[in-house]
């Protein structure tokens, strides 16, 4: 019955030894286990107390069996403990010996709820049983004859005493067939005489097998109901079960377990199910720029008691692919490229020789490298590409920003010079300066390779459902370092150049555009903060953006950094150019503000004494 239900794992307890009860032990778990079934099985001695039951009952609830069959005269001590145990309610089926629809009424009535028994069936309008119960009627009153004045204490009408009166008539029909009195005290003898007879009882026909089980009984199976409102129970019959057959019959709609319903809870309680402890998860490789994670139970009990984790989908550990950042840093390689070869077209024109040519040469190199960062890490990452990427990033920031810092701190110095001194600041004196910057930052490039190198490595990332259930880690390749020290060292020396240069721009805010580049430069500055903030994602990875998406990121932030500092700094000049600007008026009128610019410090230094 159980099985049919959909329950899978039973624990007994039984009063032991005591016959009957090991009996009915002993053949369900031997079923049970043809069944496919699981079982345990604990046992309480005869004098059992309340703390040896209680012990029992934790055994089976530390063990996680929810549904308990229960072979003792003990059924009001056991669901008593039982449901201080927290062994009673919802969640919980408890299924009892005919013992227990005959002491039901001692048993406190709610722990009732959801109980499942059997009994024997009794076919009422059987002849054998009205001739009993005719007998019984004939006779309850006599005062005279063998059976007079009996005054019986229970109703001989009830369903046990049917049993009792065929158990006396098999004993008695064995006796009779036993002719030789010598084999009445054989027991072997007295056995097979016994199984070996059949005729039709008050309790049905009776027959044995050759195991002395009896052939064909039939048996209600009593579901008990307990009613709130009226604090009683209700004893309903919800199927039969013929063993001769062994067909099992059970009405669904009468059914209730004890949350009410006709649907039998789990059977087992495994625990809080997590991924870590009940399923093996895989993961994909990338395809189409996501990969799919797959929960699948470790066990059985994890296929059946935990709730099944849909498929999820993420995003891939690297970008894969042509991503919309490839072709942004394309087109940005393309304009950088565009505007190098302008540079080199009009590379003795005046206005470029004088916007100190050298170092815009210098620039646009720095630019493309720039662009070249995302092409190039567009991929699975390797431990090649993990060292080569902060290589890039670091070079062609000097390159594209040392050039400007160098020409702000050359025209900061010549807008100063209010003493109007003869200040020579030549190119190769600024190239020793951008010397000096690249060198401090290979030094720190070349001891982090040594060192600490970024590797390409498998990580752990923590993804979960959309609802934020079911936690999972998976391996992430990502590039790394043991420490993280030189990275944060690059950024540290970066920033601070970055900030120099912001300093040294707006000294020299006040200067005529024409003059000086200081409203571009600042702003390429700004963007070469962007930068810094981008080199801060692929050091340190935000958590919840992936792959592609951080890819993207950093291939725009690049673009905009980039080819926005080349057009700020280069356009104005072309357009200076195919303007017809001449160098000379330029010249004058830096002439005129250095001029201006000493004056009036002369003039506030009178004022002053």
């Amino acid at each position: 019955m159980a099985h049919q239900m959909g329950i899978s794992k039973v624990a007994t307890i039984s009063l032991s030894p005591q016959a009957y009860y090991d009996g009915i032990v002993n053949g369900f778990h031997s079923f049970a286990h043809d069944l496919g079934m699981t079982t345990m099985s604990v046992t309480m001695p005869i004098d059992a107390d309340k703390e040896t039951v209680s012990e029992l009952l934790q055994t089976i609830k530390t063990n996680g069996f929810r549904v308990v069959f229960i072979a003792t005269e003990y059924y009001n001590l056991t669901m008593t403990t039982a449901d201080e145990l927290g062994m009673v309610g919802d969640g919980w089926v408890w299924f009892g010996t005919e013992e227990l629809v005959a002491e039901y009424s001692l048993i406190t009535p709610h722990l009732l709820q959801g109980m499942f028994a059997l009994v024997p069936a009794l076919n009422a309008s059987a002849q054998p049983l009205q001739d009993f119960h005719n007998c019984i009627d004939e006779h309850r009153n006599d005062i005279t004859g063998k059976y007079a004045n009996m005054h019986l204490n229970e109703d001989p009408k009830e369903m046990w005493f049917a049993f009792y009166y065929d158990a006396m008539h098999i004993m008695l029909r064995a006796i009779q067939t036993t002719r030789d009195d010598n084999q009445l005290g054989n027991a072997t003898y007295f056995r097979s005489s016994l199984r070996s007879l059949s005729f039709n009882g008050a309790s049905g026909t009776i027959e044995f097998d050759d195991k002395g089980d009896r052939i064909g009984a039939v048996y209600n199976v009593i579901n008990f109901h307990y009613d709130k409102d009226s604090v009683s129970v209700n004893r309903t019959e919800i199927g039969i079960i013929d063993t001769k057959t062994m067909d099992i019959n059970l009405d669904t709609s009468l059914m209730q377990f004890h949350d009410k319903r006709n649907v039998a809870p789990p059977d087992f309680d495994i625990g809080v199910c997590t991924v870590e402890n009940h399923f093996n998860v895989s993961t994909s490789e990338c395809v189409g720029g996501e990969r799919t994670v797959v929960y699948n139970p470790r066990t059985d009990d994890a296929k059946r008691y935990c709730e099944a984790i849909p498929t999820l989908t993420v995003g891939c550990d690297y970008p894969s692919g042509v991503q919309t950042g490839t072709i942004v840093a394309i087109v940005g390689l393309v304009v950088n490229v565009i505007l190098t070869a302008l540079v080199f077209v009009y590379f003795k024109h005046p206005i470029i020789i004088r916007s100190q040519r050298r170092m815009v040469v210098v620039m646009c190199f720095g630019a493309i490298i720039a662009q070249l960062e995302p092409l190039f890490t567009g991929g699975e990452p390797t431990d090649g590409i993990c060292i080569a990427v902060p290589i890039i990033i670091s070079t062609s920031y000097l390159l594209l920003f040392g050039p400007l810092f160098l020409k702000s701190y050359r025209v900061s110095v010549i807008l100063n010079n209010r003493k109007l001194k003869v200040i020579k600041i030549s190119d190769k004196m600024l190239f020793k300066r951008l010397g000096a910057l690249i060198l401090i930052n290979t030094v720190i490039l070349v001891i982090m390779i040594v060192d600490d190198p970024p590797r390409s490595l498998l990580t752990n990332k923590q993804v979960s459902q959309e609802d934020g259930t079911w936690p999972t880690t998976i391996l992430d390749r990502r590039c790394a370092s043991a420490g993280g020290t030189y990275s944060t060292l690059l950024i540290f020396f970066l920033g601070m150049l970055m900030l120099a240069g912001c300093y040294i721009s707006f000294t020299i805010r006040n200067a005529r555009a024409d003059l000086s580049e200081a409203k571009w430069i600042f702003i390429s500055i700004y963007n070469g903060a962007v930068w810094a903030l981008i080199t801060c994602f692929l050091v340190f990875r935000v958590e919840g953006v992936d792959a592609a998406g951080i890819y993207d990121f950093v291939a725009v932030g690049v673009t905009i950094t980039s080819t926005a500092t080349l057009v700020l700094v280069l356009v104005p000049k072309f357009l200076m150019i195919k303007s017809g600007v001449r160098v000379d008026d330029l010249t004058k009128t830096t002439a005129a503000t250095v001029v201006s610019r000493a004056a009036t410090s002369e003039a506030s230094s009178c004022v002053e004494s």
